[in-house]
C-alpha cells in the first residue's frame, strides 16, 4: 500500500516540501505517484489517498485492515508529523508484522535517527527518483542499499543518499492507483488533472 495517511488539514506532503492547503485546491503527492511507477505490473500495488479522499483515521485503518498488506509505504510530513506518528502507532498496534518503510521530509532529514523517534519504523527512503525501495522490497538480505536505511536484525543497513549522475528516466506512474478527480488547481480548465515533476529544486 502507497499511503497518504489522514490528517486535521489538507496536508500537501509533496517532494520533500510540504505545506498546508488554504483553499480548495490538492494536487496529488508525487513522492507516491513516482514511487508507484517503479514497481512493475506484477506487483499487487494499492494506492489509500486518506487526505484526498477525506477519509478518517479510523476508517483509513479499516480499509487497510481489509488489505492486510505486506508493505506499508507511508507518506509523512513536518506540518503533519505529530498526527503522523499517532496514525502510525496505531497501524502497526493492529498490524505488527507489516513492514513500514516511511518516506517524506522529516525522515530524509534525520535519516537514522527517525528510528529513534519512530520505533515503529522498518525503514526510510529518502528518494523517489531511484528504484532503491523496490530493490529494497525484493529482500536485500542486508545489502547497503543506496536512499534507504533498513532494520536488518539487531542493526540498521545505512545507505548514503544518491542521484543518479546521468539522465535518469522513471517509468510511467500508476495513474489509474490514484483518486484523479479528487485534486484540483486553482486554474486548471480540465476536470481532470495530473502533475509531472521535471526537477527538484526548492
Amino acid at each position: 500500500v502507497l499511503l497518504n495517511p489522514p490528517g486535521s488539514e489538507r496536508y500537501l506532503r509533496e517532494y520533500f516540501c510540504p505545506k498546508v492547503s488554504k483553499a480548495s485546491f490538492y494536487y496529488p503527492p508525487l513522492d507516491l505517484v513516482y514511487t508507484s511507477g517503479w514497481f512493475p505490473n506484477h506487483y499487487d500495488i494499492q494506492v489509500l489517498d486518506a487526505i484526498a479522499d477525506e477519509l478518517s483515521v479510523s476508517v483509513t485503518l479499516e480499509k487497510i485492515l481489509k488489505i492486510r498488506p505486506e508493505y506499508v509505504y507511508i507518506l509523512i510530513s513536518s506540518p503533519s508529523f505529530s498526527e503522523d506518528i499517532i496514525f502510525i502507532e496505531k497501524l502497526k498496534s493492529l498490524l505488527p508484522e507489516v513492514v513500514l518503510i516511511g518516506t517524506g521530509d522529516v525522515f530524509r532529514d534525520l535519516k537514522a535517527d527517525s528510528f529513534g523517534l519512530v520505533p515503529q519504523l522498518d525503514a526510510i527512503n529518502f528518494n523517489f527518483s531511484t528504484d532503491d525501495v523496490v530493490r529494497y522490497v525484493n529482500d536485500p538480505k542486508g545489502v547497503l542499499l543506496p536512499n534507504m536505511i533498513y532494520r536488518y536484525g539487531n542493526q540498521l543497513i545505512a545507505g548514503e543518499e544518491l542521484f543518479p549522475k546521468k539522465k535518469n528516466q522513471i517509468p510511467p506512474p500508476k495513474w489509474h492507483l490514484f483518486p484523479i478527480k479528487k485534486y484540483r488547481y486553482p486554474f486548471a480548465i480540465k476536470k481532470y488533472n495530473v502533475a509531472m515533476l521535471s526537477d527538484l529544486v526548492c
